[in-house]
């Protein structure tokens, strides 16, 4: 039985590893990386997503030992801090003209995707679904 479970266990992994490979994008390598394509990273949900893990895992770097929860809410925020200082603010990236509530939205989908819950394809389709909700329909 234990050998079937490998064998099964070995089928999956070679028939779904050319689906993640797919979806590889190059994760920033340091901090001047980060500053230096800052606008590339800034132009879509998923590099909004590849700088707060980033961020984050520096961040928790420099907290030293902190509890499972704090990390988690710590890289739940970054990602909604980022996209309102960088949309709403400095008015960078896809997100310069989005409401704040928007750019929170997006936040909370870029902390859904760097903290491994959702694809990306799941989380833009649900922040269109809920912008859909907010926007005003047009009369005719």
């Amino acid at each position: 039985m234990k050998k079937i479970i490998k064998l099964l266990g070995i089928l999956v992994f070679v028939l779904f590893m050319p689906l993640s490979l797919f979806a590889q994008v190059e994760p920033p390598g340091d901090i001047s990386d980060v500053i230096v394509n800052f606008n590339a990273y800034m132009s879509s949900l998923l590099g909004i997503a590849l700088v707060s893990t980033f961020l984050t895992g520096l961040v928790g770097g420099f907290m030293g030992k902190v509890p499972k929860w704090v990390k988690r809410l710590i890289s739940w925020v970054i990602p909604m801090v980022i996209c309102i200082v960088v949309g709403n603010i400095f008015n960078i990236g896809f997100l310069s003209d989005k409401t704040l509530l928007e750019s929170i939205f997006y936040g909370l989908g870029a902390g859904l995707v760097s903290n491994g819950i959702f694809e990306i394809s799941v989380v833009n389709s649900l922040i269109k679904f809920i912008e859909g909700l907010f926007k005003k329909k047009k009369t005719i």
